[in-house]
């Protein structure tokens, strides 16, 4: 049976990231891909970009349409936009909608009243997480840093009987990240976008 996953994440027309290039990643993953829709982002040669935002309201709508046929086997969550719609993602996470959840929360500055409840409430539920350097030093408390070494000491702080996989951005120019799991660390390179995409498409 095909697994089914769902994308949280906001729409780019251009179709070189958002829920477009995650459903052509789902795709090529052999799974059957979801999505609901938090902003959207219109940029192109000819126009000045266009972000247009969606109420809490309509991603609870979204939520409950797509999950009307049963739970996930995996969702990523790639975007929100306020803490509205972290408290609608909780609520479906609570009703044990999803079976694997990956966060990707490189959207989010550091030191921000949303990242400070990411941390707080949703860190401890998700399975996978995919993060900065600067970040993770903010989720730990330590100086940043780009040592492969010291982001592994750093990531195995955060590992939990739950959270089994952090994924960390070594080198944006090329899409090196390195994977930190209890039993090891590797590093692996990803087409851009597709690192909690792809992940989201295993833990299925």
């Amino acid at each position: 049976m095909v697994k089914k996953v769902l994308s949280i994440n906001y729409s780019d027309t251009n179709g070189i990231s958002g829920i477009q290039k995650d459903l052509v990643t789902f795709q090529e993953q052999n799974v059957f891909g979801f999505t609901a829709i938090t902003k959207l982002l219109i940029n192109s040669n000819h126009t000045k970009e266009i972000i247009e935002t969606y109420p809490s309201s309509l991603l609870k709508n979204q939520l409950e349409s797509v999950l009307a046929g049963g739970e996930m086997d995996a969702v990523k969550i790639g975007h929100f936009n306020d803490l509205n719609d972290l408290e609608v993602i909780l609520s479906f996470i609570q009703q044990k909608k999803f079976k694997q959840i990956v966060l990707d929360v490189s959207f989010v500055k550091d030191n921000s009243n949303l990242f400070k409840e990411i941390q707080s409430k949703l860190m401890p539920t998700i399975n996978a997480l995919v993060i900065t350097p600067t970040l993770l030093a903010q989720l730990t408390g330590e100086t940043a840093t780009a040592s492969p070494k010291s982001l592994d000491s750093m990531a195995r702080k955060l590992l939990t009987d739950t959270l089994k996989y952090i994924l960390i951005s070594l080198n944006p120019d090329d899409n090196l990240h390195a994977i930190v799991t209890h039993d090891s660390l590797t590093k692996k390179k990803f087409a851009k976008h597709d690192a909690a995409t792809i992940l989201t498409a295993k833990l299925a």
